[in-house]
């Protein structure tokens, strides 16, 4: 960057103050260094930010499924001190859709979607449906279920 000085007025004590007057723009070179600085820092940050986002990602969906999982075996809790112990039915396709947590009846009166203080099943951090599937039954006992994420590829179990 060009500079032009003007001599100004003497101060008190002898110093003199100079006026700085910007004559051009910047030049070529400073521009290229910081384009480079620019380009290194994207080159640096940009795999630090994704692979925070894929952990953040994970930890949801980990997090989605524990709170799936506590609430389908609250259900199954309740239900069984009740007299009739059950699961949620497992869905045709094994996707938890808005559809079938809101259609299909459980003990009480309850649907899926009733048993979450939003009155909706979680839906995964790429806004997909969870899959829930029900665990062979050993001896007449229900076995369990199990709950997955099919875009991260997290999954919980619960069985008895």
């Amino acid at each position: 960057m060009k500079v032009k000085r003007e001599k100004r007025s003497p101060h008190t004590d002898g110093a003199f103050f100079f006026l700085i007057k910007t004559v051009g723009g910047f030049s070529l070179i400073e521009l290229i260094v910081t384009l480079s600085i620019l380009g290194l820092l994207s080159v640096i940050v940009t795999p630090i930010y994704t692979k925070w986002s894929a952990n953040a990602k994970i930890a949801r969906s980990k997090a989605d499924l524990e709170s799936i999982k506590r609430a389908f075996v609250n259900h199954y809790y309740e239900s069984m001190i009740a007299g009739h112990p059950e699961f949620p039915p497992a869905p045709a396709d094994s996707l938890m859709t808005h559809d079938w947590a809101n259609t299909h009846s459980l003990a009480g009166g309850k649907t899926p979607a009733s048993l979450f203080s939003e009155g909706r099943i979680p839906m995964n951090p790429m806004d997909n449906y969870y899959k829930y599937g029900r665990l062979e039954d050993t001896g007449g006992i229900i076995g369990g279920f199990i709950l997955r994420d099919p875009d991260i590829g997290t999954w919980v179990t619960f069985q008895l």
